[in-house]
Formats: C-alpha cells, sequence, structure tokens
C-alpha cells in the first residue's frame, strides 16, 4: 500500500452522514483555512497537499468522498487538471470545485465544467456551493 501519511481522517465525533470534501492545496496556510471554514460548515475534511497524495485517498480510504476541492496549479507529476481527468474517469460520481490563482477566463477550458473558485476565494461561498451541489445529488 501506498503511504497516505498526508492525508489525515475525520475529526472525533463526526457523523455518518455528513458529506466527507477531500481538499487538495499545496500552500498550507489556504488548505489550513478552508479546512477550518468546512469543518465549521460541517463536512467532515480530508485534506491532501498533492494530486498524487489525493488519489492516493481517493481510491484508498475506507470513507466515500463526496467531493474534491483541488487547486488547479499544484507541484509534483500530476496538477489538478490531471486529477480532475483521472477523477471524471474513475470516480465520476465525486463533485470537483476547482481554485486557482490563474483568471477564470485562462482555466475554464481546462476545467471542463466545474465550478471554480479564483483565489483570493470566500471560503463560505466555496461551502455553499458544495451544500448545493452534494444536496442536489
Amino acid at each position: 500500500m501506498t503511504d497516505m501519511s498526508e492525508a489525515h481522517p475525520p475529526h472525533p465525533g463526526w457523523s455518518e452522514r455528513a458529506f466527507i470534501i477531500l481538499v487538495v492545496e499545496d500552500e498550507i496556510p489556504i488548505r489550513t483555512m478552508l479546512l477550518d471554514c468546512l469543518e465549521e460548515h460541517g463536512f467532515v475534511v480530508l485534506e491532501a497537499e498533492n494530486a498524487i497524495t489525493a488519489m492516493q485517498t481517493v481510491s484508498y480510504s475506507d470513507f466515500a468522498i463526496d467531493a474534491v476541492v483541488t487547486d488547479l496549479r499544484m507541484p509534483g507529476e500530476i496538477d489538478g487538471v490531471g486529477l480532475m481527468r483521472w477523477l471524471r474517469s474513475s470516480h465520476p460520481q465525486i463533485h470537483i470545485v476547482v481554485t486557482s490563482g490563474t483568471r477564470r477566463e485562462e482555466i475554464e477550458g481546462a476545467c471542463d465544467g466545474a465550478c471554480i473558485f479564483t483565489k483570493p476565494y470566500d471560503c463560505d461561498a466555496v461551502a455553499a456551493k458544495l451544500g448545493e451541489l452534494l444536496d442536489g445529488a
């Protein structure tokens, strides 16, 4: 089995009915801010610092991940676009929300219809969008 040391399990006392979100962000302050916000909104949150760790988490987690919030540009062999393509082909039931420091107009084609939030974004708006996507599922 591959090392998943960067993925953290849900916090103690989480409800099995809560939606599980995987946040994929290489910038620690941004990732931490979004994690805290999503937990405050009642989501169970897992985290990954890159696409490879995210793919491992989705593949090997004991939890059914409902949505992935991923940065578009991350260091490593696979970026957010590669992660989105992999998710769409192997886990099409997982909702995808993209965050990026790049202007929306420049990345819309690469995101293939995914919901996009440009940095700096409002974490509460991301949480609201996730709630909208998941409540409608």
